[in-house]
């Protein structure tokens, strides 16, 4: 928790971030709701008024009955709605507070972009990705803990209890934090996160938050697979309860100049005169960045369906542990698991492979067993594009 204390920024960045959403997502469509509304109020007011149809009709009345309606009416009591559109048309001018919110908008977005420099500036080296990042892992934290404000299984109950309501309010202030930061004397970069959760004043929200946010940590761990979470721990003034996670990454990320400077130079490099290839192939699309992205997605997914996978052999009884990692393929994922010596008689594979597909709803299971192994092949939800260059060079 304290490494948060080294980016004296990031209190200002979310503070402009929250203002520019609450500008984004609520001033400027209520500003542009009432604006459409005052349109149609003035339209339909130019419409049925400014033909002054009730002096024409009292006119037209009067001159039939030889002036008898004056006797009763006089004619100065009928109003005169020639003008009323224009008037309300004065009255309601929305356009120039739409001007300042736009413009409003503008200027808290330069704001959090002027603090999102000083934050790389102090340390961190992708604070906006970062911004994102941890905005999708806390909506994917409140998902999991059923702590939305109404869940799919509030239908059966037509009211849920106020202590349930308190809980999953507590539940969604959650607080996420990742900072990327390269460390002096280290080669690579680390992602650090924090998901914290505050101490509810009433002790038996308290007490049902704690229990719900226990066992978050293999939660945690499987959404971000590289990351290595440890237990809950209590902050020192005991007012919330927090997990820390981080992981190295791979290789320090390239600056937006460097990388493009380098792509111009693969683009501009000609092939060499001695090539052992007929053509260049530097014609190929390089994709070895996109190849990475999708192998992290891959193994990310990989991880997650490897809780459902080992909760599967766990509750039908066969004592398999995991052996290894996961291979994750273009198309697929294959996981080994180990069958413990005493064990004689292997599991109809037919019978696993459809209660798999029925417990984890997916199809083309393959399970393989032999030799005290089963092998495990499920299909993977990311297509990992094929590096054209990279494959004409292991085969030639």
């Amino acid at each position: 928790m304290n490494d948060k204390m080294k980016f004296p920024y990031v209190k200002a960045s979310r503070f402009f971030q929250k203002i520019l959403k609450f500008l984004t997502f609520i001033l400027l469509p209520l500003t542009i709701a009432i604006l459409v509304i005052t349109r149609f109020l003035v339209g339909t007011t130019r419409i049925i008024f400014d033909g002054n149809f009730m002096l024409k009709a009292y006119d037209k009345i009067n001159d039939v009955t030889d002036e008898t309606l004056s006797w009763f009416i006089e004619r100065d009591w009928i109003p005169n709605t020639s003008n009323w559109g224009d008037s309300l048309d004065g009255l309601f001018t929305f356009d120039s507070p739409i001007t300042r919110v736009f413009i409003l908008i503008i200027m808290v977005l330069i704001c959090y972009l002027i603090t999102i420099v000083l934050r790389k500036h102090s340390g961190e080296i992708k604070p906006l990705a970062d911004d994102i990042r941890s905005y999708k892992l806390k909506r994917s934290i409140i998902d999991s803990l059923d702590a939305k404000r109404k869940n799919k299984n509030d239908e059966d109950s037509k009211k849920v209890k106020k202590l349930e309501k308190e809980m999953r309010k507590q539940l969604r202030k959650v607080k996420v934090d990742i900072h990327t930061v390269l460390r002096k004397n280290l080669p690579t970069p680390i992602k650090y996160y924090y998901v914290t959760f505050n101490r509810h004043s009433n002790d038996s929200v308290h007490d049902k938050v704690f229990k719900k946010i226990e066992p978050l940590q293999s939660s945690l761990s499987s959404k971000v697979p590289k990351s290595n979470f440890g237990q809950m721990n209590i902050a020192p003034d005991k007012d919330a309860h927090y997990f820390e996670g981080h992981y190295s990454l791979d290789k320090a990320p390239e600056a937006l100049v460097v990388k493009l400077r380098r792509k111009l130079n693969q683009a501009n490099q000609s092939a060499p005169e001695e090539s052992q290839y007929v053509f260049p192939l530097n014609l190929f699309e390089d994709r070895h960045e996109a190849i990475e992205e999708k192998s992290e997605e891959g193994l990310e997914y990989a991880k997650s369906r490897q809780v459902d996978i080992m909760r599967f052999f766990t509750s039908e009884g066969i004592p398999a542990t995991l052996s290894k990692e996961p291979f994750v393929g273009n198309t697929s994922i294959m996981y080994e698991l180990d069958m413990p010596e005493r064990v004689k008689k292997f599991p109809n594979v037919e019978e696993v492979e459809s209660k798999i597909e029925h417990s984890m709803k997916i199809k083309n299971v393959r399970v393989e067993m032999a030799s005290g192994k089963i092998k495990v092949t499920i299909p993977s939800n990311v297509n990992k594009p094929i590096d054209t260059k990279s494959l004409i060079e292991e085969v030639f």
